[in-house]
């Protein structure tokens, strides 16, 4: 049946305030029509759809847009509209204005330039997954010492990790997840310390960002920690004592400090196992020192044989039970012994000056025995080095004879016939001599 000409109920009108619009049935070769018209500024405005609420919703928007002044709006096209509307609904569903919405993305764009914004995020969310909850440094400190201190380590180490990480967790007071690798690396070259204290402090970090990802505060693929490089330092000489300046020591040495000395010269046991050793730990009968896994550095047992000469400076002093080293501060008892040395050689006018070597007592005891025995893996055990270490920074230091005037050396009033060695380079046979009768 053919439609009236203008059927029932059109044109219909849309008002808003003083602005109208007008919604007319247009039929067009037997298919539903419908135009809308307004006036802009002077100018009709015409508009047709098929479909009857389409042209309805277009005329109340465009009567809106009129009412309040937005005449720019209501020029737009029903498509531009339809976009418009579409990302109204895409700002609401996160609960951001449009502008707003439209600011951010603008402003991410032109930050990533031409890498795409969804592969940006993809990459972010994979080093940050949306369930990984915050957490804040100092916490995940924290709650790591205390798993250590559960776990049984030893607790100078637990004491060493917490002064380093104290130190990172007062530069960086934030998540753990947001630090970066460059941010961690800045701070380490900021600090000017030594390339050795840097590399210490950097293990330090790293031990904390593993623990963190072994809890799952961090993704298993966090690398933030490789933007963070070792410091090469300078390649130091490997610095040991003449057994003239060793004799000079123990000529010196408080009683008290002697055990420290032989220790640590004689059986290249550590500064800081020395100080945790207990004289239950040192079997004369058995002729060995223990070293146990709780005292180690490398928290491994090992074994020392004691030599004649080492037992024989320890006799005098050794004691049923107790802590072998009697000083928590062994540093300032050197530096007086070192002082004492160079008084008494200013007298004898010696013409030379003795300083202290760090871990010289240690890197002596693995030359000399090197040079002894010639069984780098066995030295090796002793110290609780690799054989590549001890190969590499130890092995032709010194020669045979030398070693055996090191291993000579015995108190006053032992008993050990010692065949009398030549003088090393720079002594004379007087201070070779000197050396074996102490």
């Amino acid at each position: 049946m053919k439609k009236d000409k203008n059927p029932k109920g059109f044109p219909q009108t849309i008002k808003r305030g003083s602005a109208v619009v007008k919604i007319y049935d247009t039929p067009t070769r037997g298919r539903d029509g419908y135009t809308i018209s307004y006036w802009v500024n002077g100018e009709r405005k015409r508009q047709a759809f098929t479909e009857h609420g389409e042209a309805k919703l277009e005329a109340e928007r465009i009567a809106t847009r009129l009412a309040t002044g937005e005449v720019d709006l209501a020029k737009l096209s029903s498509a531009d509209w339809a976009c418009y509307v579409r990302a109204k609904q895409l700002a609401d569903s996160v609960n951001l204005p449009l502008e707003s919405l439209a600011a951010q993305f603008v402003e991410a764009t032109r930050a990533l330039g031409s890498i795409p914004l969804k592969l940006a995020v993809e990459y972010y969310l994979k080093k940050y997954p949306k369930d990984l909850k915050p957490h804040l440094i100092s916490e995940v400190m924290a709650e790591m010492l205390e798993a250590k201190r559960q776990d049984g380590l030893n607790p100078k180490y637990i004491l060493h990790l917490r002064y380093d990480l104290e130190k990172f967790a007062t530069a960086f007071n934030c998540t753990i997840a947001t630090v970066t690798g460059a941010e961690i690396d800045a701070w380490l070259r900021s600090l000017g310390v030594a390339a050795r204290t840097r590399n210490n402090l950097r293990t330090s970090v790293q031990t904390l960002f593993s623990y963190a990802k072994r809890k799952k505060y961090l993704p298993k693929d966090h690398d933030e920690m490789e933007a963070v490089p070792l410091v090469k330092g300078k390649v130091s000489t490997i610095g040991i004592f003449t057994p003239f300046e060793m004799q000079s020591l123990l000529e010196l040495a408080n009683e008290r400090l002697v055990p420290f000395l032989v220790l640590g010269a004689f059986a290249g046991v550590r500064h800081a196992e020395i100080q945790r050793l207990t004289w239950e730990d040192i079997r004369l009968e058995e002729n060995l020192i223990e070293i146990s896994a709780e005292n180690a550095k490398t928290a491994s047992r090992r074994t020392i044989p004691i030599s004649d000469n080492l037992k024989a400076w320890l006799l005098p002093h050794t004691k049923p039970s107790g802590p072998v080293c009697v000083y928590k501060n062994v540093a300032d008892e050197i530096n007086d012994l070192v002082c004492d040395v160079n008084t008494q050689w200013k007298a004898q006018h010696l013409g030379r000056e003795l300083s202290w070597k760090r871990n010289g007592l240690r890197h002596s005891f693995i030359s000399y025995r090197v040079a002894e025995i010639k069984n780098v893996a066995q030295v090796a055990l002793e110290a609780g080095n690799s054989p590549q270490i001890i190969f590499s920074n130890y092995r032709e230091l010194v020669r045979p004879a030398d070693a055996k005037k090191w291993f000579s050396m015995v108190p006053n009033g032992a008993e050990k016939i010692i065949q009398l060695p030549a003088a090393v380079e720079g002594e004379t046979q007087s201070e070779a001599v000197a050396t074996l009768r102490l």
